[in-house]
């Protein structure tokens, strides 16, 4: 196989492995629920598995309503956009294949709504993250402060939309895609690396979750995944970058607020002006 069309295939599993996105979302949530050795991993399979399915519904959908020369000339289309907003039509036309122009729209909208609940999944995960890095004394203690009135972490809330917006602002969808996705490949990879260097620096420490298939398992998703992302440089170089300076300018934010001495481990604190927020 030629090596630019295997580097070409493993760059559109970005795009798919994106569509996964938020898998393990639920582990950001482990200080908030009760018995997590036992109900975040099945939390995490049975989102995930409802999740492979629904997609598996879909492409099916669409390969019974269209065929292969519906699928190449809305893509060739010499009016068309290019990158993901060629294969925008795609669930439209098929949705008035299958049922008419009059269900097509309403359809649409119906979808639309959908992603209402992809987002407020992320307002509720999201912010947990900056929250417990401000609690562990990784992060400006702002972060960790709750609302007052409702509880929730409304500065780190905050910081997430801001930073969003930001990204939005400046970037179409697809360079957004690429730059999240190497950006949580990195992390991901580091995540998975740490079970690891745990087993080998701290034997004794409990582990009410066993990683399944090890030490086999998680070396199989790091070289994957560091295939995919060694893809995303190859492929889309300038975007793969930013998202790795990212990271790295974070470094120094990282190390300030983590070197010894800094507060860590506190008692969330309510606060009143946060809850004008939320």
């Amino acid at each position: 196989m030629d090596a630019d069309l295997a580097i070409t295939m493993l760059f559109s599993l970005v795009y798919i492995s994106y569509a996964y996105t938020g898998w393990n979302a639920a582990s950001y949530l482990a200080g908030e629920i009760q018995q997590p050795q036992r109900r975040l991993p099945r939390a995490i399979l049975l989102g995930t598995a409802l999740v492979v399915l629904l997609y598996l519904a879909l492409n099916t959908v669409y390969a019974l309503a269209l065929m292969p020369a519906d699928l190449k000339a809305i893509v060739e289309a010499p009016s068309n956009r290019q990158g993901l907003d060629a294969v925008a039509p795609i669930a439209q036309l098929a949705a008035v294949r299958l049922f008419g122009p009059r269900i097509a729209g309403p359809l649409s909208v119906a979808v639309g709504l959908t992603l209402l609940a992809s987002l407020s999944a992320y307002v509720l995960t999201g912010p947990r993250v900056a929250f417990a890095m401000a609690q562990a004394g990784q992060f400006p203690a702002i972060a960790g402060r709750l609302s007052a009135r409702t509880g929730v972490p409304a500065i780190a809330t905050a910081l997430q939309v801001c930073w969003s917006l930001v990204l939005l602002w400046t970037g179409t969808v697809e360079r957004i895609l690429v730059y999240s996705s190497v950006g949580l490949a990195l992390f991901s990879m580091l995540t998975i690396s740490s079970v690891y260097v745990l087993r080998w620096r701290r034997p004794d420490l409990p582990r009410p979750f066993r990683t399944p298939g090890y030490p086999v398992v998680p070396a199989v998703y790091l070289v994957m995944t560091g295939l995919l992302t060694g893809a995303a440089f190859y492929q889309s170089p300038l975007v793969s970058t930013y998202s790795l300076l990212s990271i790295l300018l974070g470094l120094p934010v990282y190390w300030f607020w983590g070197r010894p001495g800094q507060a860590a481990g506190e008692k969330p604190v309510a606060d009143r002006d946060a809850a004008d927020i939320l």
